[in-house]
């Protein structure tokens, strides 16, 4: 070996080793450097994270969310625009909702632990290039895409239509639209005259091209960027056309002739016949496309025949279910009702059996199917465990509207007496229902762009909320729950309350005893509200500690949104403004204290209440280029839509 090709390989070894030294000491350095923060270079929407520690770079995550919420996203079409916030305002805080949720702990978590994967050499590539490579995150969010396309829908009402089918009309349909409530089945109450079909053109829609709308939009939630989004509305066909009809009416006469025919009750004796005749018949008639042929054809409209039992035939048969009752005395109960099963009507399997006679032109027995609602009877004696009161909740709503008043009594009535069963988790949401007009509900009102917009269910976060507090004081385990977006005079102390909206979030909590639990409603005064719960009592012991309040944040400015709703110069503002604010308590439940199996568990609820400022809705008049140019529009519309159809004759 030469003495040239020795000091080549010295060389190489000295250059090599120096590599490994400069290795481990930038190495060394580089950790020391960055213990417990994120490593450099690692930037959301223009910010370096690196060199921050997870709670430094929440500071600055959260003031970045906190100039895009104020800023907002515009939203605009040819007649419209939308400047839209995270935040759905409303006069009843109940109804108050956000439409998307950062979730800045996960991003941090993600950014953090970029160069921290446990692969030694990914992890050891990751550190050596962060010093010259940038790496940009995405911002992790959850949105509620059901609640935006409500929400665009309500805003952009004016650009959109719904596109509608061509239809086969009965000029009864009228006739029994104009009816008070109900209809006669004799017909007594319908003006006499010749059943006439007639054919209602199609009409062509306008809607948002929400796929599109929704990648423009999650890449300004991703990056918190404030670009303008332009929405892209597109055609909506009808499926069936009035070209498509061509000789349906004459089949329809002939259907017709099926009727009159009876609609026949039967349960053990007791047996009642309802006629229809053929002017009722004829208003359930609906145009079809057979998805094989795409022949169109005279089918039933199940919707309208729903209608008919509800307004003509429920009264007759259907019971309500009868809650069990209850006496109590000194802290104890006495049973002396044990409930009663109701009776109502199935509509979907009466609607087939009604189908199958169509189908079939044969009328003689159709069917109207019933099934039990059933109540939980108790046998006539308390064989249920529910002896004694096992903790209560309570809530004020002083200041309430006489709507919001309204509808928390309504709530309260829906589940007072409702039984949870052993093993059993209950759940709000399900348990009160639809929160409609029809299930007893009044409205509220929601600012939805600029303009407000009614919506049920206000008020029932108090019953939420009190019956969060009943759960906690019984020792009942809690599965699901959710605070306000801010701070809610009726809620008071911060971090104890509990919002739903149907489908979600909900208030969900387990009955972990071995006995069933009654729950029981009460008011006291004109603002106090309770739910008491009954059962047996296991010994266990639940405390909660009084909320810590911290981190306080301001609110921002009056937010002023201009409205066509209200007169010129009124002004109408929803709740006052609250700072936002962080809380927590502590749960604790105590199994068989004081024995050998004495079982303690502690549950830490937190809560975030984002600062929430005052919005005030001021009328203007409304703009006589936009209302000429509507006009214009519509009767654009009206016309082209007429001449596509060639008529003679509805998120």
């Amino acid at each position: 070996m030469s003495v040239k090709f020795k000091k080549a390989i010295f060389l190489v070894s000295d250059i090599l080793l120096f590599l490994v030294i400069f290795l481990l000491v930038f190495y060394l350095f580089f950790e020391a450097r960055f213990d417990n923060k994120i490593y450099p270079n690692v930037y959301l929407n223009g910010s370096n994270l690196g060199g921050l520690t997870v709670e430094e770079a929440k500071e600055v995550l959260e003031k970045k969310i906190e100039d895009f919420d104020s800023s907002g996203v515009k939203i605009l079409s040819d007649k419209e625009e939308l400047l839209w916030r995270r935040n759905i305002f409303a006069f009843d805080p109940d109804l108050v909702s956000q439409t998307v949720f950062f979730n800045v702990n996960k991003t941090l978590d993600e950014a953090f632990l970029l160069g921290r994967s446990n692969n030694i050499f990914n992890d050891f590539y990751f550190k050596v290039s962060s010093v010259f490579l940038k790496r940009n995150i995405p911002l992790s969010f959850v949105l509620d895409e059901e609640r935006i396309k409500n929400y665009l829908y309500d805003s952009f009402d004016d650009s959109l239509v719904l596109a509608q089918n061509a239809d086969i009309v009965s000029n009864y349909s009228t006739i029994i639209d104009n009816q008070d409530e109900n209809i006669s089945l004799e017909n007594n109450n319908l003006n006499q005259s010749e059943i006439i079909f007639s054919i209602s053109p199609e009409v062509y829609g306008k809607q948002i091209n929400y796929d599109q709308f929704f990648v423009e939009f999650k890449n300004n939630l991703a990056e918190l960027k404030n670009n303008n989004i332009y929405l892209n509305l597109v055609d909506g066909p009808p499926e069936i056309k009035i070209i498509d009809a061509s000789g349906i009416k004459e089949e329809a006469y002939k259907l017709l002739e099926l009727a009159p025919f009876n609609l026949i009750y039967k349960e053990n004796e007791d047996e009642k016949t309802f006629a229809i005749s053929k002017e009722i018949f004829s208003t359930w008639f609906k145009l079809q496309k057979n998805n094989d042929s795409s022949d169109v054809f005279v089918g039933l409209d199940a919707e309208k025949f729903f209608s008919f039992l509800d307004n003509s035939v429920a009264s007759e048969i259907e019971k309500e279910p009868i809650k069990p009752q209850f006496e109590f005395k000194d802290d104890k109960v006495v049973l002396f009702f044990p409930g009663q099963n109701g009776l109502k009507i199935n509509k979907e399997k009466t609607f087939n059996n009604l189908l199958n006679s169509f189908i079939m032109k044969d009328f003689n027995q159709v069917l109207l199917i019933t099934e039990v609602s059933e109540t939980d009877g108790l046998d006539g004696t308390n064989d249920m465990g529910i002896k004694e009161l096992i903790g209560s909740g309570h809530s004020n709503f002083a200041g309430s509207s006489v709507n919001r008043r309204h509808n928390i009594k309504v709530g309260a009535d829906k589940l007072n007496g409702l039984i949870i069963k052993p093993g059993e988790e209950f759940s709000l949401v399900t348990a009160l229902g639809p929160t409609t007009r029809e299930a007893g509900y009044l409205p509220e009102l929601v600012i939805k762009g600029n303009k407000t917009v009614p919506e049920y269910g206000g008020g029932l976060c108090q019953v939420a909320t009190t019956l969060f507090r009943s759960a906690l004081g019984s020792g009942l385990p809690i599965t699901e729950r959710r605070n306000h977006s801010y701070r809610v005079s009726y809620y008071e102390p911060a971090g104890t309350d509990a919002t739903i909206y149907s489908p979600r979030p909900d208030l969900k909590f387990k009955n972990d005893t071995e006995h069933n639990i009654l729950i029981q409603a009460r008011f006291e005064g004109a603002n106090d509200m309770y739910f008491d719960f009954w059962g047996t009592s296991d010994g266990r012991l639940a405390t909660t500690t009084y909320p810590v309040i911290y981190n306080i944040i301001k609110p921002g400015p009056t937010q002023i949104i201009e409205t066509t709703d209200l007169k010129p110069g009124e002004k109408k503002c929803t709740e006052r403004a609250h700072s936002g604010a962080e809380a927590y308590f502590d749960y604790f439940v105590t199994y068989k204290p004081g024995t050998e199996l004495e079982n303690k568990v502690e549950t830490r609820f937190h809560s975030k209440y984002v600062p929430w400022r005052e919005v005030c809705l001021v009328g203007v008049e409304p703009k006589e280029e936009t209302t000429e140019s509507t006009e214009n529009t519509v009767n654009t519309e009206t016309t082209e839509s007429t001449e596509n159809t060639g008529s003679i004759e509805n998120i």
